[in-house]
């Protein structure tokens, strides 16, 4: 299991959201090294989750955030190489259509673009859910 210190941000009656603890070396608020002012050319964005709300948790609170490593490679594989191979199967049949250079880089963007928004879309869809056993936030140990 993977954890993560979090603060809840956001209390529904059927979800929560949380926010991760500063951890690490604490450079990305320094600035003092070279990802931290790649990531600001990027802009501040706060990483918010949101999970299934046990109706245990009040904002402000602090909790411990466990994950699986299961669903953290099955994310990863979705983000990331679901879009590459949507991209790769888009050349391929566009270099079926015709061996011009434009249309196989047509077809690249296009299965780049489809891969990315079929990736959203699941994602989305599996944005929270009250049954799923492979995320779950219990109260911080002192």
């Amino acid at each position: 299991m993977i954890s993560q210190m979090v603060e809840v941000v956001e209390s529904a009656p059927d979800y929560l959201v949380v926010k991760p603890q500063q951890s690490g070396c604490q450079s990305c608020s320094s600035g003092s090294c070279g990802v931290s002012n790649f990531a600001s050319l990027l802009g501040k964005r706060s990483h918010l989750l949101k999970i299934a709300n046990t109706g245990e948790f009040q904002v402000g609170e602090i909790a411990e955030l466990l994950l699986d490593e299961s669903i953290f490679m099955r994310s990863v594989i979705l983000q990331y190489l679901f879009p590459l191979i949507c991209m790769f199967l888009f050349v391929l049949l566009s270099t079926l259509i015709s061996p011009a250079l434009a249309i196989q880089l047509s077809g690249a963007i296009v299965g780049l673009v489809v891969g990315v928004s079929v990736s959203r879309v699941v994602i989305r869809w599996y944005e929270y859910r009250l049954d799923d056993e492979h995320l779950r936030i219990r109260h911080a140990v002192p």
